[in-house]
């Protein structure tokens, strides 16, 4: 068996976070007199060749002492051996993988590297970590063995989501060794119908009556034994008990007429006989420990301010089967859970003021290891709030955050109820972020907004480096918020956000990062793209320092949308499918990241006219926005991308449908900004579907204008927020024949377009200025209008703008052809285009010549994504009719298969529903 022995974590302390509590990695060290029990070892044995095995029985069946006795034994000398035993705060999946990670590390199992791009410090990815355990059992050519102890400690949703997976998806060699109490969390019943499952139950793991025999044999008469055997029905706690207390009690007589068939009044009756036979000092000692799960000596010493913690455990040791050494003799021992327990309440109902005071020096001891959770746990034990809002402040909200995660910083704040959370500025920022991270944006920002209330009314917080430090998360948090919601960070906080650069380059990599990464996105919204990417760079150092390619990742999908909006789309493509490349190399299945990816890059393709979109990714991503993490302009960018195509394929009933769910969402999670911008987009679609009245009924009843949308007139608006807004306004004006009220406002914002560089914009702003000077007579402005649009279309490559306005634009193309200089190769790109216009057309009048009714409704229904057996039923065929028609209608398009035939008949329904 390969073991590697390591006591500490400073070594590891670059990979592994501080808190990590390394004795939970290792066995329990087996006595040198415990009973060898061959035929449950031998038993054992045979789980080298199942995928699982459960040992289930109560507390005191000895399943950690057989686990650990058999390792010693182990025949398979090659293998590898990873431990953990399980706690309550364990039952968290990101906190059980990083454990499962460490305990495969010290085992040899695991190895990481700079390259891995594994963060297993602070905001961890489940799958990343999973995808990693399970490739480093796989790339060993040796069994792995695997034991997790006290394994009921995992709630059902945990052992799903970590367990079960790691099942799931199993190489051969890794080998599952569960000891618990209870294991109706975990679903082993595939491999049980596979053989795969090995099961040693509470009778299998009783002493027999030979076994007792050979451990009393130089004690007890024969017919004691045989007594001993009957009364305590060989539960193997009480036999070891009753062993080591006749190792000081000779009267066994007195001792066996005690005994009770009750194990749990046994169990306190033999602790009870074992404590008495002690010095009063050694029975404080033992109490003194009872509130610890795992005694390091040196933890010890500091909890009873005392020095001679080691000597004691050494003076005990003939209680070796009530107090087990972990790691090395000596070093870090624990209590058997029956003892301590008896020994807990012994301490609560004697001396509650010692009890208090022990879990206070606890909580400061794991305050100065920065283990954050234990620290505010025995905080609270001790019945002092106060220090654990002490603690949590003293070490700040963005460092915590990201030191921690977001896993560590809910447990905590678990632990403390709402009144203590309510008296800290910073516990209350804490709370906001994690409603972030659960889709409550507007709860966030009630949150934020009452940590600010408190923290100006708090005369505590005054100018030191403390409140500066909490001056800076305000800061930042601010900033953070206003990114999710939509809500435009306001002159003063931008500005007091940029003066704490110079305060957060004195901090670490990490909330160095975290600052220059907000600045990155806040400048992009404004339409700032040098400095945008200027922080970008300095966040991708700093996030690189650290080692955090997802952080990375995230960079590279701002500075993609940075040159999106500068109509770079070579560029922005590079940098999005380097973002989505290290999220699916690195991050497996993370649905959150590779939605961002997703968005983004569906916006960018359809702009450039290419439907080699995958159809899929675009039906799942309006439900994919609601359930994953996003901010403002992912969802603004994923709905307008989305209703877009839907209107093209499907058309506007279809498309303002996906509107529909879009706007109960954001009404659900109180983004205001966002339905403002939902009611534009389906203002947009209503024109151009030749709506007018509803859609002037719909700007009427939302109460917007355009000069809401200008900067600086105390709304300032992220770009691609006001181009949504302005061009479905002014779409509307043109609309209506107000063409010269619509050309005063796109000069406007066409300007202020070109003076950031937003080509994308200047585009559709330019095209909608040629319409509206060629509907209002002016035709050689009209021509001036086209010909600049031609040119930003043929330099970006974004052709959608012209292909949606179909051959509408024909003629007055043609008359820029002959009538304006342009480039050879903007002539090109304008002749590529009408011939995109003529063959739509051809196609159009193609697929309604062709296509059947019964066709055409089968072709409706798959264009929203049913499938062969939903058509069937919603049009009461059978499967083969439906694979016939199918059959014909690729014939007639001439296609070759069902994303082909939607995008060619979808022409035509759009056509129709116009």
């Amino acid at each position: 068996m390969r073991y590697r022995l390591k006591a500490d974590l400073s070594s590891d302390g670059a990979l592994f976070p501080p808190w990590l509590v390394p004795a939970k990695v290792y066995p329990p060290v087996p006595r040198v007199d415990v009973l060898i029990r061959r035929g449950l070892e031998l038993k054992l044995n045979e789980g080298l060749s199942r995928q699982a095995t459960i040992l289930r029985a109560p507390a005191g069946y000895g399943k950690s002492t057989l686990l650990s006795s058999w390792l010693q034994h182990l025949p398979c000398e090659a293998a590898a051996c990873c431990w953990l035993a399980l706690d309550e705060d364990d039952d968290d999946e990101r906190q059980l993988l990083v454990y499962l990670a460490f305990s495969l590390y010290q085992a040899g199992v695991l190895r990481l590297g700079e390259d891995d791009g594994v963060t297993l410090q602070g905001e961890v990815v489940p799958r990343q970590i999973l995808t990693l355990i399970q490739r480093s059992i796989e790339a060993l050519s040796e069994p792995v063995l695997l034991i997790l102890d006290d394994f009921e400690q995992l709630s059902g949703s945990t052992v799903r989501s970590v367990i079960q997976r790691l099942l799931r998806y199993a190489p051969e060699n890794l080998h599952l060794f569960v000891a618990t109490r209870d294991d109706s969390a975990l679903d082993v019943s595939r491999l049980e119908v596979e053989g795969a499952v090995l099961r040693v139950d509470a009778a299998a793991l009783q002493f027999t009556l030979p076994e007792i025999r050979e451990l009393f044999a130089d004690q007890l008469p024969a017919g004691v034994i045989e007594d001993i055997y009957r009364r305590t029905g060989g539960w193997p706690v009480v036999v070891q008990m009753l062993r080591s207390a006749l190792s000081s009690e000779r009267d066994h007589d007195r001792l066996l007429q005690e005994l009770d068939s009750d194990a749990a009044t046994l169990s306190a009756y033999l602790a009870h006989q074992i404590l008495d036979g002690l010095a009063p000092a050694d029975q404080q000692f033992l109490m003194s420990l009872s509130p610890l799960e795992r005694v390091d000596c040196v933890m010890a010493d500091f909890v009873r301010e005392a020095t001679d913690s080691l000597a004691r455990v050494h003076q005990l040791k003939h209680l070796h089967c009530l107090i087990r050494s972990i790691s090395s003799p000596g070093e870090t021992v624990e209590l058997h859970p029956l003892l301590r327990d008896h020994l807990y309440r012994r301490l609560q109902l004697q001396a509650p003021e010692l009890l208090r005071r022990l879990h206070g020096r606890i909580a400061e001891w794991h305050a100065r290891e920065l283990d954050l959770v234990n620290a505010v746990r025995h905080s609270v034990l001790a019945d002092e709030p106060d220090r654990a809002i002490d603690i949590i402040e003293s070490m700040g909200a963005i460092s915590l955050w990201l030191r921690e995660g977001i896993t560590r910083i809910r447990l905590a704040l678990r632990l403390l109820n709402p009144e203590v959370i309510g008296r800290s500025p910073l516990l209350l920022l804490l709370q906001a972020i994690i409603e972030v991270k659960d889709g409550m944006v507007f709860k966030a920002s009630q949150t934020y907004r009452s940590a600010e209330h408190l923290a100006v009314g708090d005369q505590s917080i005054r100018p030191s480096s403390a409140s500066g430090a909490l001056l800076n998360d305000f800061r930042q948090i601010d900033a953070y918020l206003a990114i999710y919601s939509g809500h435009q960070i306001q002159e003063t906080s931008y500005r007091a956000l940029l003066d704490s650069t110079a305060e957060i380059d004195r901090e670490g990599p990490g909330c160095r990062a975290f600052h220059y990464n907000l600045l990155c996105v806040v400048h992009t919204q404004q339409g700032d793209f040098r400095s945008a990417r200027l922080y970008a760079r300095e966040a991708i150092r700093n996030f690189r320092e650290i080692g955090s390619l997802y952080g990375e990742s995230y960079l590279y999908f701002h500075q993609g949308d940075a040159s999106f909006a500068e109509g770079k789309s070579d560029s922005a493509e590079k940098l999005y499918r380097k973002g989505l490349d290290i999220a699916r190399r690195k991050f497996g299945e993370d649905k959150g990241i590779r939605l961002i990816g997703h968005v983004l890059m569906l916006e960018l393709m359809d702009e450039l006219g290419r439907d080699d979109f995958s159809l899929s990714v675009l039906r799942q991503l309006p439900r994919e926005l609601e359930a994953r993490e996003a901010w403002f302009d992912i969802y603004l960018a994923g709905y307008c991308t989305a209703s877009n195509i839907e209107f093209r394929r499907s058309g506007l009933v279809s498309a303002l449908r996906l509107l529909d769910k879009a706007m109960k969402y954001a009404d659900q999670q109180r983004l205001a900004r966002l339905e403002d911008l939902l009611v534009c987009q389906r203002i947009e679609l209503l024109v151009r579907a030749g709506q007018l009245k509803a859609a002037r009924s719909l700007v009427s009843d939302s109460g917007m204008k355009l000069a809401d949308y200008r900067q600086g007139d105390g709304k300032q608006a992220a770009w691609r927020e006001r181009d949504v807004a302005a061009l479905a306004m002014c779409r509307l004006l043109f609309a209506e024949g107000r063409g010269r009220e619509a050309l005063v406002e796109l000069e406007y914002f066409s300007e202020d377009a070109r003076h950031q560089g937003r080509l994308r914009s200047l585009l559709r702003y330019t095209l909608l200025m040629a319409q509206a000077a060629w509907a209002i007579g002016e035709e050689t402005d009209a021509q001036g209008y086209m010909a600049e649009a031609l040119t930003l279309s043929e330099h970006t490559g974004f052709i959608r703008p012209l292909l949606d306005e179909g051959a509408y634009l024909d003629e007055l193309i043609t008359l820029v052809l002959t009538g304006q200089a342009l480039s050879e190769h903007t002539v090109q790109h304008a002749l590529s285009i009408q011939k995109r216009f003529t063959a739509a057309e051809v196609r159009d009048k193609s697929v309604t010549v062709t296509l059947s009714a019964r066709e055409q409704e089968i072709m409706t229904l798959l264009a929203v994504g049913a499938s062969n057996k939903s058509i069937a039923r919603d049009l009461d065929l059978s499967e083969n009719t439906v694979r016939f028609h199918l059959k014909n209608v690729f014939r007639k398009l001439n296609v070759h298969n069902r994303v082909q035939a939607v995008m060619q008949a979808s022409l035509l329904l759009s056509t129709g529903s116009d």
